[in-house]
């Protein structure tokens, strides 16, 4: 029988230390019977960085080093596409940088797999370097309640592995309208679903992803909300008319906003349900932001080292 190629992918940009835990996580790997695996870094770095650190890992399987000219998170994402695409691969499994893969999530993530599921995601668990309690209250920060097996309507390229026929076939890519405000991993795996393929949950695929104190504050918490909020509105925009998009968002802004305020009024003795109701209220501002325009460039700026 012939065996089917995996490539593993993941970008990187200036988190040259966590990409060492990466790397050795992905060192480590208990490989699935019947796949050939692959792996491609690409290094959105100005200048070559990573190909050295490479070079001090002995990988069980090929390694492939690229490195994207193209600054932006959906140019390197885009840049593994095409070269799992030249490798004639036929799954494609994405992890980041900042995370450390579980030994089994491969074989995992390929037992999911079958002629009805094409899309396979798991949890992604915080490691924080500075811990505090309430953190684990954010949504930010809370996996997904799933169980295995379960449709888990989409995905991302924090932990995921895919059929490649949503790219050579449906001819799906990332999104370079949202290269800065970040979703469009997001918006790509709902395209996906819009084209029938399925995502289903594993929660025996663990990822582990490392937070730096940069990321672990109040601050950042909120910044990231008013991006969630404001990706929504850069998705539906990409898909419906403008007016349909702003009649529609106004409205749910303001239920964002609502029920997060009495969600936060009413249950404030509860710490996770005080934050998440400012959560849930800074999503609904974010919504507003950039109804009017404004977009939060989450990406042009990165966390960890």
């Amino acid at each position: 029988m012939t065996e089917k190629k995996i490539v593993i992918g993941v970008a990187t940009f200036g988190r040259s230390e966590y990409l060492k835990f990466c790397l050795e996580s992905l060192c480590n790997l208990m490989l699935p019977e019947n796949f050939e695996v692959e792996f491609i870094l690409v290094d959105n770095n100005p200048e070559p960085q990573v190909e050295l650190i490479l070079s001090a890992f002995d990988f069980p399987y090929p390694v492939h080093c690229f490195h994207e000219e193209e600054r932006g998170i959906v140019h390197a994402r885009n840049r593994i596409l095409d070269e799992a695409v030249a490798f004639n691969a036929d799954f494609l499994a994405f992890l980041d940088d900042d995370e450390m893969a579980d030994a089994y999530w491969l074989t995992q993530a390929t037992s999911s797999l079958s002629d009805d599921i094409s899309i396979v995601t798991g949890p992604c668990l915080s490691l924080f370097e500075q811990p505090k309690k309430w953190l684990s209250y954010s949504r930010v920060f809370t996996a997904k309640n799933v169980d295995t097996g379960d449709y888990a309507g989409t995905a991302s390229t924090r932990n995921v592995l895919f059929d490649m026929k949503i790219v050579t076939e449906q001819n799906l890519r990332f999104e370079e309208a949202l290269n800065w405000v970040g979703g469009s991993d997001t918006y790509f795996f709902i395209q996906a679903r819009k084209a029938g393929y399925r995502t289903h949950w594993n929660n025996e695929m663990p990822v582990l992803e490392r937070i730096p104190e940069t990321r672990s504050n109040f601050k950042w918490i909120l910044k990231r909300n008013l991006r969630f909020g404001g990706g929504r509105v850069h998705r539906e925009r990409l898909q419906k008319p403008n007016a349909v998009v702003a009649i529609r968002e106004f409205f749910v802004g303001i239920w964002f906003i609502l029920k997060g305020i009495l969600e936060s009024l009413l249950l404030f003795w509860l710490d996770h349900h005080f934050l998440r109701g400012i959560e849930r209220t800074t999503r609904g501002f974010g919504i507003f932001y950039a109804l009017f325009g404004f977009h939060y460039k989450e990406y042009k700026s990165h966390h960890g080292h």
